[in-house]
């Protein structure tokens, strides 16, 4: 028998020490006056705290954290915003969010973001 002790087992991505249900998310068409958010489910599984940020998202993304510092250990999630007052009608359909604050290449901190139309 093979037992699975991998308490984060329900995270299956990785980016160096953060653990997250989904490099991905996709949004619904968005309409002004609306500020949809997609949630990520997170984990720290390094021995440091981790505050993740992202720089260069388009302006009408925001991208936060709860909490804002994810304690080695412990869960969290990763919270991408999208503002409808300020998504401009030829917005591109998709966009990559880098994420900061923890090690890796570029291209292992991506989380991509789709805007359906």
């Amino acid at each position: 028998n093979v037992i699975d002790n991998d308490e984060w087992n329900h995270l299956p991505c990785r980016m160096g020490t953060l653990k997250l249900k989904r490099k991905e998310v996709v949004f619904e068409p968005v309409k002004a006056g609306t500020a949809p958010q997609q949630r990520i489910p997170c984990a720290n599984v390094g021995t440091a705290p981790l505050r993740l940020s992202s720089v260069l998202l388009p302006s009408f993304a925001a991208f936060s954290t709860e909490p804002l510092e994810i304690a080695p250990g412990e869960e969290g999630d990763i919270i991408i915003t999208i503002n409808g007052d300020m998504l401009p009608p030829n917005a591109p359909h998709s966009f990559n969010v880098v994420v900061d604050g923890v090690r890796g290449r570029i291209s292992d901190r991506i989380i991509k973001v789709k805007l359906e139309k």
